[in-house]
């Protein structure tokens, strides 16, 4: 008998539209400059029209300084957090 070759699921890569970072366990500093950094790449990309930046619950330091650092960008249209996770914030580039 022949082997039947196993199929296998190939897994989608995101739509070039939405990105997300993940900035869990990180100390606010660290994370707001990876912020910048990944922001900047999907700006300059120019593919990229919505984000999700995954901060997390804790304490509410990172969220905090994440929403601050948001609200002094002029690139940004709008940013909320996500109703179905307390811990993501969408960002619209």
């Amino acid at each position: 008998m022949a082997d039947k070759k196993k199929k296998t699921r190939k897994t989608r890569p995101p739509p070039s539209w939405q990105k997300s970072i993940d900035l869990h366990g990180m100390r606010v500093e660290e994370a707001l400059a990876e912020l910048d950094r990944f922001l900047n790449h999907c700006i300059l990309e120019n593919e990229v029209h919505k984000v999700e930046i995954v901060h997390g619950v804790g304490t509410g330091r990172l969220k905090k300084a994440v929403q601050e650092y948001l609200e002094n960008l002029n690139v940004i249209s709008e940013f909320h957090i996500d109703p179905m996770n307390p811990g993501a914030t969408w960002v619209e580039l």
